[in-house]
């Protein structure tokens, strides 16, 4: 038997104990102890979390004069990477939960599984946010476009988690997902036009060396003129003379 087995039917076990010692009928136990089991590890799990938090904390406390440290702090990454654990230990604990209901343990179960992808996406995009920003501070990185980069990583990072959500709702492999969205590459192409067009031109900006935050640049046509303020996935933000 697996240790989170063992913890979990010791709970149980313990759950039913309390309930006799209150004087509960065994058919009344048997209705209410799931539902406590269910209640007590939701808690467990996020006072876990918590705990995983504030000891990440501490540890980087201590380092925080490593750039990529104190930018996690910044961004509140560690809080989000935090929010990974609950979900896990809910996922292993929860068949005792519903046990000879397999149908309610299916629906919990791909709403915890859910739940961790989401939470997954955002720890992942603000770790990618927190290490572009100390990418963009280094003095040979700093007028390149790093930004874009970073931003199509995310949106790509995104994408992946969709259609892992999309495989958990209708209990279907990821893979073959994919595989069918090549019939809609045309449509999907399409619908992110800009950004793959900006992505692009990110990549032959920074390999040419061609812009850098800072330039002044004129375009007649457009009716623009000014400093290169940021450049991002698929939009350069240039500051007028009249700011």
């Amino acid at each position: 038997m697996k240790e989170t087995d063992k913890f979990a039917a010791t709970l149980l076990h313990w759950i039913k104990d309390i309930l006799n010692t209150f004087g509960m009928s065994k058919e009344m136990t048997n209705k209410l102890d799931e539902m406590i089991y269910l209640i007590l590890i939701l808690i467990i799990a996020f006072v876990i979390g918590k705990l995983v938090h504030l000891i990440a904390v501490t540890f980087t406390l201590k380092f925080r004069n490593v750039k990529i440290l104190s930018s996690l702090i910044e961004y509140n990454a560690l809080r989000k990477l935090s929010w990974i654990v609950p979900p896990l230990i809910v996922i292993a604990l929860l068949p005792f939960a519903f046990v000879g209901k397999p149908d309610v343990l299916n629906i919990a179960e791909k709403i915890a599984w859910i739940y961790f992808v989401v939470v997954l996406i955002l720890s992942v995009n603000v770790v990618l946010s927190s290490v572009g920003k100390v990418i963009l501070n280094k003095g040979e990185l700093h007028d390149r476009p790093m930004k874009g980069f970073i931003q199509i990583l995310q949106v790509l990072f995104s994408f992946i988690g969709i259609i892992v959500i999309i495989s958990i709702l209708i209990d279907k492999s990821p893979f073959n997902l994919i595989t069918g969205l090549g019939a809609f590459a045309a449509v999907l192409m399409l619908i992110f036009k800009d950004s793959i067009l900006g992505f692009v031109a990110g990549v032959l900006l920074s390999q040419n060396d061609m812009i850098h935050i800072g330039d002044w640049i004129e375009m007649d046509s457009a009716g623009v003129n000014g400093v290169v303020m940021d450049i991002s996935l698929n939009i350069v933000k240039v500051q007028n003379f009249d700011n």
